[in-house]
This record gives structure tokens, sequence and C-alpha cells, in this order.
């Protein structure tokens, strides 16, 4: 008990300190992003942040504090168990085509990229950064480091309104409440909960990476 007290508390404390600069960063720093020229220099410059924010405080704690391998512990060099996986994959892309289906009935959004092979790898190539760093951080290190204290579907809950969580200082800030922010943090809930239970059954990463870069290539090619 001695041993876990003080491992809890780095752990909150990187949780906590971490919430606090991205919520600066998502609000009062966030002119920063508009004022760039172009959406490139904008991406370039979010996704930087990004990696300097989530993704290397995450691999410094893990060497430093807890002295272990960074990319056993985040299931990053463990060997995918494709048998397992298989129910959660299966249900993840059940979601996907109700999320498809649910789009065109209820907002006549249609799933639609710039033609030819440029295009596909374009916009696949826009939303596949984010979710490596989003992924790294919350089923990757927030996610197994509270399946160590407490049981993965309790651990796997808060993992998933902390996801939701750290969404919303960028969406009030800039749009201030609105209708649809319950329901995309709802659907944003739901497919943290699966991607948790798809990298505890996986015994990987990489499947709930995947999974996540196929949501957001669906959600940046929905158009009216």
């Amino acid at each position: 008990m001695g041993e876990k007290e003080p491992r809890f508390r780095h752990f909150a404390v990187f949780i906590l300190v971490f919430f606090v600069i991205w919520t600066l960063r998502a609000t009062v720093f966030y002119s920063i992003d508009l004022s760039f020229a172009t959406g490139l220099e904008r991406k370039i410059y979010s996704e930087s942040i990004k990696f300097l924010l989530w993704t290397a405080p995450v691999f410094l704690y893990l060497i430093f504090v807890d002295k272990t391998d960074p990319f056993l512990f985040l299931k990053l060099s463990t060997r995918i168990d494709l048998r397992k996986a298989m129910l959660p994959m299966l249900i993840l892309v059940g979601y996907f085509a109700l999320t498809l289906i649910f789009e065109r009935s209820a907002h006549g959004r249609s799933f639609d990229v710039s033609p030819g092979v440029t295009g596909l790898l374009g916009t696949l190539g826009g939303v596949s950064i984010t979710p490596i760093s989003e992924e790294i951080l919350f089923r990757g290190f927030i996610l197994g480091k509270l399946s160590g204290m407490t049981s993965f579907a309790r651990a796997n809950v808060i993992t998933s309104i902390l996801f939701v969580a750290v969404h919303l200082p960028n969406w009030f800030w800039v749009n201030g409440y609105q209708p649809w922010i319950p329901v995309l943090s709802a659907n944003i809930f739901v497919l943290s909960l699966m991607l948790g239970w798809l990298v505890k059954r996986s015994n990987s990463l990489y499947p709930a990476i995947a999974g996540h870069i196929i949501n957001n290539f669906i959600a940046a090619g929905l158009k009216p």
C-alpha cells in the first residue's frame, strides 16, 4: 500500500498538470493556431504541439518515474492477439456502419473524399497523426495506469470520461454551448470504451490506433 500511494499521487499530478496545460493551449493560446496563413502550417503546428504535450511526457514519465520500458507498457511492442480482438473489431465496424447510416438519414451527409488515390491518401494522411498521440496518452498510458489500480471496466470508463473532457475546452471556447456538444460527447465516450476494450482484447495499442484513424477518416469524409 505504501508503494502504491506515491505512484498514484505522481500519476494524478501528471494528469492534472496535463489538463491544465492543454486547457490553456486549447483556449487562451488557441489564437496562435488561427494566426497561421495556411491550413498546412496550422496542421504542422498543431501536431507538433500535440506531440510535445501528449506523447513526449508519457515516454519521459514511464522512463524516469516508473523506470519501465515505455514501448512494452504502452503495448507498442507486444504481439497482437487477433483471435481475441475479432469481436471488438467487428463491433467497431458495426459502429462505423451505423454512424454512416445515421449521418445520411438524420443530417443528409454522405461519405465523399476527393477522387483518386491522391485525394484518398491526402485525407487519410491528414487524420492519421492525431490518433497516434491520443491513443498513446489515453488508451496506452492512462488506461494502462488505471487498470493497475482498479478493475478494467472502471478504468475504461474513467479513461473515456477523461477523453471526452479533453475535447470540451476548445469546443466551448470556439463555439460556446451548442446542442451538438452533448451528442458528440456521447459518441466519443462510446468510441473510447470500444477502443479501450480493443486494446485489452488485442493486447496491443495498434488496433486501437487503426480504429481511431478510421473514425477520423470517416468524420473528415462526411459531406452534405
